[in-house]
């Protein structure tokens, strides 16, 4: 498909209000994006552009979470509906594209390749519009696709003005159409309002090509999931699950092994390489990377954070921070931002950890916390140390050489710096910087006396 011969309308006006929330609805989040996300990189995939996204006024955080590149156009208030809208885009579109591809803001499982096809239908056929539908065992709210007795489109029929016979119908209308640019433009403001809602309804955009000899294409959904809209918090939950099921396919078809599908929940950006085992319970999210080789979980959470090969994360929450090859965390520990944890760190039960930088083989058994800190290679944390790193007002960072031993039950008070090989001995407040190969202890820490002849 050409860049720029076919260029694509978001809707993203309406109000939401079944979703109960403060938020508008195209910017609640669906496996780790929000709605809008997944109409743009649709858009991407199947190369159409440039955008226009039509949103309500009462909300510009849309028109920002689009981007720069997506021209936003608020929806006019002299009127109302999908033609009112469509009719708005259009007069801020560009000359010259062959055809518009008209979407909605919340339909996360539309693939590429169908709106691609559909696409190539409507050009292949030379018709003015080709419309998406679906059967479904519940058509509700939808509008119902009217055929005529040799099966080719004869109206489309919304929800609340039609017959009790065309209730019956379960085929149903997505809202998803492709229009030759030129015809859209000369009938988009035809348009009249529907009798008992007042508004400008883009579907009686069939009825108008027909009059005119146009041809009509469909194309009926294979997979009615495809079409799913997220009116309200059900169809979010119902959309995640279908995505995640989706997710996680992909992810075994790779090579990573799933233990439990079910229970386990991760978001479309997450890379994980083969050979890793995921446990159940977990929980990975955002533009988290895994490894090859590594087991995670079970119940572990990790997010925006990069894990090396051979990892393991048992139980335990990491949050944007990395874990280098071979290192393992947990059970009932917690990595939050800005960690490293170095080749073969181990940190155990109970602990935390800050803005900690780990080096390679360090050892942090249990019950502890590094926050602002940076240990060098091969060093001892005792149960129950601390850094203490924040005065009341500012935080200060605490400094460990390699091979240093720091004894369970010790108190770090920042700023200090632990020299290379020092010992500190159980219990110990440092307060002050201790020595390379320096013995310290007690409150406040102080040297051992050296040893009588």
């Amino acid at each position: 498909m050409n860049a720029g011969s076919t260029v694509a309308v978001i809707l993203a006006a309406g109000k939401g209000t079944r979703m109960k929330s403060t938020r508008p609805k195209p910017l609640h989040e669906v496996a780790g994006r929000p709605l809008l996300q997944f109409a743009l990189d649709l858009c991407e995939e199947v190369g159409l552009g440039p955008l226009t996204l039509v949103y309500d006024a009462e909300f510009p955080e849309l028109a920002e979470a689009a981007g720069e590149d997506v021209r936003g156009v608020v929806q006019p208030r002299d009127g109302y509906g999908t033609g009112h809208a469509v009719r708005a885009a259009v007069a801020k579109m560009p000359e010259g594209p062959e055809a518009t591809v008209v979407l909605y803001a919340d339909t996360p499982l539309l693939r590429p390749a169908t709106l691609t096809y559909l696409t190539k239908l409507r050009e292949r056929r030379g018709a003015a519009m080709a419309v998406l539908s679906a059967k479904v065992d519940d058509p509700g709210r939808y509008g119902r696709i009217v055929r005529g007795s040799d099966a080719q489109v004869t109206a489309i029929v919304e929800a609340h003005l039609a017959t009790p016979e065309e209730q019956t119908i379960d085929e149903i209308n997505t809202g998803v159409m492709v229009f030759d640019t030129a015809w859209l433009r000369e009938n988009v403001g035809k348009l009249k309002p529907d009798p008992e809602k007042e508004e400008l309804l883009l579907t009686d955009l069939v009825a108008l090509a027909l009059a005119e000899g146009r041809g009509v294409e469909c194309l009926t959904l294979a997979d009615a999931e495809e079409g799913m809209g997220c009116d309200d918090r059900a169809g979010l939950a119902e959309a995640e699950r279908r995505l995640r099921g989706r997710k996680i396919v992909e992810l075994m078809e790779s090579g990573v092994r799933i233990e439990d599908p079910a229970a386990t929940y991760v978001d479309l950006d997450v890379q994980i390489g083969s050979d890793t085992l995921v446990r159940p319970g977990c929980h990975l999210r955002a533009a988290t990377f895994i490894g090859v080789d590594c087991e995670i979980g079970p119940n572990a959470q990790i997010a925006d954070s990069v894990v090396g090969d051979g990892c393991k994360v048992n139980a335990a929450v990491v949050e944007n921070s990395r874990l280098e090859d071979g290192a393992d965390v947990g059970p009932f520990s917690h990595v939050r931002a800005g960690s490293v944890l170095g080749q073969q760190v181990h940190v155990g039960t109970h602990s935390e950890l800050k803005n900690a930088r780990l080096g390679e083989r360090t050892m942090m058994g249990h019950f502890g916390y590094l926050g602002d800190a940076e240990l060098g290679a091969d060093v001892n944390v005792g149960a129950g140390a601390v850094t203490c790193n924040f005065d009341g007002k500012d935080k200060h960072r605490t400094i460990v050489g390699d091979r240093a031993f720091v004894g369970s039950g010790s108190m770090l008070i920042a700023p200090v710096e632990i020299g290379a090989g020092a010992y500190v001995g159980a219990g110990a407040v440092v307060t002050r910087d201790v020595a390379a190969g320096e013995v310290v202890y007690g409150v406040p820490a102080k040297a051992r006396p050296p040893e009588s002849e």
